[in-house]
């Protein structure tokens, strides 16, 4: 089956290769990277600088920006590429997503705290010979 986005912010599966293929053309195009947690499905647009989320029990999809602005200083303004999720060490802690950036003049590993949405710079590689690097 294939994704189909709907405006109204449900999603729903197809067989119907080319209208998901529009869709995603519209809503989600240059997709990458894929994560899993608690029956929500991450992942990241290259083209759009978004984060998706599919709430796969509601059938509903969200997305936030990943380029506008990250806790401590971070500049995370270029294409988001991979996306990890990392195992919960006990029932308390935080579940987090990092991804990182592709291209640009500090790429670099982010962070995401998915139940504050609060985004972090763990680390950026600075100076002329990383920038545009993946």
């Amino acid at each position: 089956d294939y994704l189909l986005f709907f405006a109204d912010g449900y999603f729903t599966w197809t067989c119907d290769e080319t209208a998901a293929r529009k869709s995603q053309s519209l809503y989600y195009p240059n997709v990458e990277g894929i994560a899993f947690w608690e029956n929500n499905l991450y992942f990241v647009s290259k083209r759009t600088f978004k984060m998706y989320k599919l709430d796969l029990d509601k059938m509903t999809y969200t997305s936030s920006l990943t380029n506008n602005g990250m806790v401590g200083d971070g500049e995370f303004k270029h294409q988001p590429d991979q996306i990890v999720r990392n195992h919960r060490s006990s029932e308390n802690s935080t579940p987090w997503l990092y991804f990182t950036e592709d291209g640009g003049r500090t790429p670099g590993v982010y962070a995401i705290d998915t139940e504050t949405g609060t985004k972090y710079s763990i680390f950026e590689a600075y100076g002329e010979k990383y920038f545009g690097d993946e």
